[in-house]
């Protein structure tokens, strides 16, 4: 039996799915990336650049016996996640100013040590100070100590989030930031479409992702390169490539505001089971009301290639030709 691949996305470990393809897929391709496994946000009231505030990206881990070790002994038991980031911000590939933050979690979640990674010290702060100084939010009232039975501090932590944050508070996950010769080369989101239907799929990804999309483009303006969306079904036969841009994110900011809307009318009438019933049809619904017109007008920043073609692109990272097609 073939031995699984090192490197799999958080997302198996945070939401408890099972294994992605794409995941295993891209694992075993041998070219290197680093995952941003908690990007804390929180959106601003405008219309204008950028939409959204990146407060925070928390790569956590356990404090080892935390009751008998300050934070210098804590810190010096650095997770090996870090250490490719930690390298980038020390080139000056990483800016400074996107705060980064090795978090080590108390097993009760009443105290936080936290270190950026471009600095040498870290503090040692309880729930509020840390949802406060480092989040850059209200924390919600939490009830007494809290404690999440879980295999990983990354699945740990995203429960303390669903818990402890207001519902302003965004949480989500960078994928892919590829690196070609120890830099940045692309960022990746790897979505999977339900059905056949690529071109679907990637309406489904865009018109209930205002906020990733915003968030990919962000990081990626600041990484200097570019932010890609690609879908892909279980047999990971061929791919759907967007290259993400500014000018896209009032309407997939549109037709966000237009699926919540639709999903609740759903709901209200209780023609649907449950919200999730409720969402995928509103998406059905607005993919054939204006969804089909919008992807036609992305037609040079989009993709369709086989694996093979889509594995040239990505060896070699050469920009998204400006031609394309379904």
């Amino acid at each position: 039996m073939a031995e699984p691949p090192k490197k799999i996305s958080k997302n198996v470990e945070m939401t408890g799915e099972r294994t992605r393809a794409y995941d295993v897929w891209r694992a075993n391709l041998g070219l290197d990336f680093i995952e941003l496994p908690f990007v804390e946000y929180s959106r601003l009231q405008t219309k204008t650049w950028p939409r959204f505030a990146i407060n925070a990206v928390v790569l956590p881990s356990w404090c080892k016996n935390s009751s008998r070790h300050g934070v210098n002994g804590t810190m010096a038991n650095s997770h090996s996640s870090s250490k490719s980031i930690i390298a980038l911000v020390e080139s000056g590939v990483f800016p400074k100013e996107l705060p980064i933050f090795d978090v080590y979690l108390d097993p009760d979640f009443r105290a936080f040590e936290c270190r950026r990674i471009d600095q040498k010290n870290g503090n040692r702060m309880d729930s509020e100070g840390f949802i406060k100084t480092v989040l850059k939010q209200e924390p919600k009232t939490i009830a007494g100590p809290l404690a999440f039975e879980m295999d990983s501090a990354s699945a740990a932590y995203s429960a303390w989030h669903r818990v402890a944050m207001p519902s302003s508070a965004g949480v989500m996950d960078i994928d892919f930031v590829e690196l070609r010769n120890g830099e940045p080369v692309a960022l990746l989101e790897a979505t999977k479409a339900n059905s056949r239907d690529l071109e679907y799929g990637l309406f489904s990804f865009l018109s209930r992702g205002f906020a990733q999309a915003s968030i990919y483009i962000q990081l990626a303006e600041l990484l200097s390169t570019d932010a890609y969306v690609v879908t892909y079904t279980d047999e990971m036969q061929e791919v759907e490539v967007l290259k993400l841009s500014r000018a896209m994110i009032n309407h997939i900011d549109d037709f966000d505001r237009r699926r919540q809307q639709l999903a609740n009318g759903f709901l209200e009438c209780k023609s649907v089971q449950n919200r999730s019933q409720a969402q995928g049809m509103a998406v059905s619904k607005l993919f054939s009301d204006g969804g089909q017109e919008f992807l036609r007008s992305l037609i040079k920043q989009r993709r369709k290639w086989a694996i093979v073609e889509y594995v040239n692109w990505l060896t070699s990272k050469a920009p998204l030709p400006s031609r394309g097609g379904a």
